[in-house]
């Protein structure tokens, strides 16, 4: 992240989680599929506060679901 910030200099950062994903699902993280999503907005939270505090980056986050084969992306407070 350190070397995209100082190579690119963006403006802003957009953070995107999502459903279905395999980081998530693997058995280390011993989430069961109802957790997954509580889980990934969890993270996505931190790593906003994160971005912006050590890199005085604005930063946005979202979820991404689908919903009837359509994405939706869901912004993350």
């Amino acid at each position: 992240m350190k070397f995209l910030v100082d190579v690119a200099k963006p403006k802003k950062v957009i953070l995107i989680g999502h459903d279905d994903c395999l980081w998530y699902k693997d058995f280390r993280f011993s989430l069961d599929r109802h957790d997954t999503r509580e889980k990934t907005i969890h993270d996505l939270k931190g790593v906003k506060a994160g971005v912006e505090s050590r890199f005085q980056l604005r930063a946005e986050a979202y979820f991404a679901r689908l919903d009837g084969g359509q994405v939706v992306f869901e912004a993350v407070g």
